[in-house]
């Protein structure tokens, strides 16, 4: 019975695609209802032809996207082929609760899903670069600094990856916001959780070990390039990962203002009140 839907997901995510009622697989089919993606990350990273945020594809002609920035709207327009009145230009609701803590200690490491690699990871996981990624970060820690270091993979990769010695840097839960929030410096390959975590104006570092060319062959080819566009120092080799954690440690993990200036051009709006901006935007179109 619904007309309009509001989610953080795609419908193909909010209804399941084996659907018992006809009428409902015929109402998504055809398009006919209004949808409000709210977003769970900015999405400037992802290629949108290639995941089906497509307006009229998998976006129905009747959908607005909330974003963070013009930037981001300009990437719905581009590849999503929007129009500048579908987009609401009012900060991401999540964020609005992002802040960081004057007591976080913890360095997270945080690869993206690599998901052409699960078949591996599932059957022989140390033999994964998604391992080896993790277990070449941890080695470059300094000792002193080993138990602050926590390892956060893909949902579907963390029970492989508790079958490995790296279990012992795996939360058994956690809130993913209030980790975030306890940490104080991010190490990742390409994740958009970078997005998150600048946003609290904490630093980052790029580790990207294996062949950036194999790497954006296999997973995705976004319009984010991380030594163009990223928002910490971007290291190919461990020595080079040594030198960075060892300088933003003695830096007191802040993030350089070379690197806030880029994040600021990915969020326009800065005042923790975009969930008031998002219900007045939606209010104002029923």
């Amino acid at each position: 019975m619904a007309q309009t839907f509001i989610s953080t997901e795609s419908m193909n995510h909010i209804i399941g695609l084996n659907i018992c009622d006809a009428n409902v697989s015929l109402k998504i089919g055809k398009g006919e209802y209004d949808y409000i993606f709210l977003q769970h990350g900015v999405m400037y990273m992802y290629c949108l032809e290639h995941r089906t945020f497509v307006r009229g594809k998998g976006f129905t002609k009747n959908s607005k996207v909330v974003v963070s920035s013009q930037t981001e709207a300009d990437h719905f327009i581009t590849y999503g082929h929007f129009n500048q009145r579908d987009l609401i230009i009012s900060g991401l609701p999540k964020f609005d609760r992002n802040y960081k803590l004057p007591n976080a200690d913890k360095i997270l490491i945080m690869p993206t899903s690599r998901a052409f690699e699960y078949n591996i990871i599932r059957l022989n996981p140390m033999e994964s670069t998604y391992y080896k990624f993790v277990k070449n970060i941890i080695a470059c820690v300094p000792e002193e600094l080993r138990e602050k270091v926590i390892v956060v993979g893909h949902p579907l990769l963390k029970e492989h990856l508790l079958a490995t010695d790296l279990k012992e840097f795996i939360p058994q839960e956690y809130v993913y916001n209030e980790l975030l929030q306890e940490t104080r410096l991010l190490i990742t390959d390409y994740s958009s959780v970078h997005f998150d975590f600048v946003y609290m104006k904490k630093p980052v570092i790029y580790y990207q070990f294996d062949r950036k060319e194999f790497f954006e062959k296999q997973y995705l080819k976004g319009e984010f390039d991380v030594e163009r566009d990223g928002f910490g120092p971007v290291v190919t080799e461990t020595k080079q990962l040594v030198q960075e954690l060892i300088r933003m440690w003695d830096k007191q993990l802040k993030i350089d203002d070379f690197y806030y200036q880029r994040m600021r051009m990915f969020y326009q709006i800065y005042d923790n009140k975009n969930c008031e901006r998002v219900f007045h935007a939606i209010r104002n179109m029923y």
